[in-house]
């Protein structure tokens, strides 16, 4: 079945599957960016949770960083990313992709 008026261009029953799919999936990148941005924000309750259970982990990946240094980190991926930029004197693009690998690795912990 087709709709079709003068001024608009026709449109068919796949044309508007295809825009209600991308709509869904627009839709669903949104609510995962906002999950992703709350999981982000060191301040979040959930994040901090989190980040408690990962310490042990990041201890042993950054052997010289303190404990006391991660957990104050809060799981804040750029201030850990500065904290290894620092203590292992690399630059802080391979801090941040040493972080965002280590987050990525542990975060069903």
């Amino acid at each position: 079945m087709t709709k079709h008026t003068q001024n608009q261009p026709l449109v068919t029953q796949a044309d508007d599957a295809t825009t209600r799919n991308e709509q869904t999936d627009s839709r669903k990148s949104v609510s995962m960016a906002s999950d992703q941005q709350a999981m982000a924000n060191p301040a979040n309750p959930a994040r901090k949770t989190q980040w408690q259970k990962q310490v042990k982990a990041a201890k042993a990946q950054w052997g010289k960083l303190s404990e006391k240094e991660l957990e104050t980190c809060c799981g804040d991926q750029n201030e850990l990313a500065g904290l290894v930029e620092k203590r292992y004197s690399i630059s802080h693009d391979a801090a941040k992709k040493q972080v965002i690998q280590f987050m990525d690795k542990t975060k069903q912990l």
